[in-house]
């Protein structure tokens, strides 16, 4: 799967707004870390005005989500399932924790192979 880890930036919140987030952070644990202008602007250059404070979370990861849908597609397609493009759905009719298929705006019921 297509994941990185490469942190992630917060710094929406200033003065005690911002403490009280961070303290509540602290009580759970998290894997955080306040930078300041300088290590902020090293990591986010292109930020015009960066923060006086900011939060690092440097193990939070991302999922490249178009290589993700490729995958996922491809994997489907091998599986047998039908790729209809340019149609939306309105639905999924589910039953327990299996899916048996889409609503669709033309097509009353579309069942799942």
């Amino acid at each position: 799967m297509p994941v990185t880890t490469q942190g992630s930036l917060v710094w929406e919140g200033e003065g005690a707004v911002f403490d009280t987030q961070l303290a509540k952070l602290n009580r759970l644990g998290a894997n955080v870390q306040v930078i300041g202008r300088k290590e902020f602007s090293a990591l986010e250059p292109a930020v015009g005005q960066p923060p006086e404070r900011a939060m690092l979370f440097p193990s939070e990861s991302a999922v490249d989500c178009s290589a993700l849908i490729v995958l996922l597609m491809a994997a489907a397609s091998a599986s047998g399932a039908r790729v209809l493009s340019g149609i939306s759905v309105d639905g999924v009719t589910n039953m327990a924790i299996r899916s048996l298929g889409s609503r669709l705006p033309l097509v009353q019921y579309l069942p799942i192979r």
